[in-house]
């Protein structure tokens, strides 16, 4: 079991001053599995920026965050308490308001698919149960395509991935979901943290940004969540976020103001396992 205390930054920097800014943040860790939310709180500078909370259709807590004095900066620190309990399979059933969908994006379909045959048809029409295809399509993967930072972006197509093979975890994540869809096995795209256990003095972790794998509906709606980027089935290191049918589904924080002007973003993420604190 993992007790952890999750603050993540991001800062915006603009050209100039902006008004009438408009963000909408999916920060709030997801309540699935056994993981539980103790804790959550957004904090921004400045601080008139207001804040209301919804649910969007696949059960992610949504902050929008308001600001409606100039600007020429904003900060925003997402400050979360989650115990996340040893994964494993987990009973989870897909509602008509979920809407799940098992096919691919419509763009590209035809090519993708032909692209996902090739790649790991010997091991998805194989004749063995769908968790050794997942397990052995998450090697696969994690074998065939290399970690490289700023290769790709969220932009990128899953043509051109399968093309360079090269990319981050969230690449890793949207490749593997498109071959799952192509032999018809739903599955999710999940947002979250990962504890590396790459401590500081103080006992706290600090990485650039968040992380991203796939959830799997194995039968009957019994789910298990892998990790193409590490190899690995998630366990609890892993602290989920949000999940949805892309990364689309699940952006940390997105924009909704239209912004005309340059501007500069850093993102930093800080994790302390809380059993491990001393003093």
């Amino acid at each position: 079991m993992g007790n952890y205390q999750i603050t993540h930054n991001t800062r915006y920097d603009f050209e100039q001053d902006v008004d009438g800014l408009i963000l909408v943040a999916c920060l709030t860790p997801y309540e699935i599995n056994g993981q539980q939310c103790h804790y959550h709180k957004l904090i921004c500078q400045p601080p008139s920026a207001s804040c209301s909370t919804s649910q969007d259709r696949f059960g992610n807590h949504l902050t929008k965050i308001s600001v409606k004095r100039k600007t020429a900066a904003l900060q925003i620190t997402s400050v979360s308490r989650a115990t996340s309990i040893s994964y494993g399979e987990y009973s989870f059933k897909s509602t008509p308001k979920q809407n799940w969908k098992s096919q691919l994006p419509a763009k590209e379909t035809l090519l993708i698919k032909q692209l996902c045959q090739q790649f790991a048809a010997d091991i998805m029409q194989a004749e063995l149960p769908v968790k050794v295809k997942v397990e052995r399509l998450c090697s696969r993967i994690h074998q065939e395509f290399k970690y490289c930072l700023h290769a790709t972006d969220i932009h990128t197509s899953l043509t051109t991935l399968f093309e360079i093979r090269l990319g981050v975890c969230q690449d890793f994540a949207r490749v593997m979901l498109a071959i799952l869809r192509t032999y018809n096995v739903e599955a999710h795209y999940v947002s979250g943290y990962l504890y590396t256990g790459e401590t500081l003095s103080d006992g706290t972790v600090t990485q650039p940004a968040s992380h991203a794998w796939v959830s799997v509906n194995l039968n009957d709606n019994i789910w298990c969540d892998i990790d193409p980027t590490n190899n690995c089935w998630v366990d609890d290191r892993y602290i989920s976020l949000a999940r949805g049918f892309d990364y689309t589904d699940v952006i940390p924080i997105r924009g909704d103001a239209h912004i005309a002007v340059g501007q500069f973003l850093q993102v930093s993420v800080t994790i302390e396992h809380l059993l491990t604190k001393t003093g």
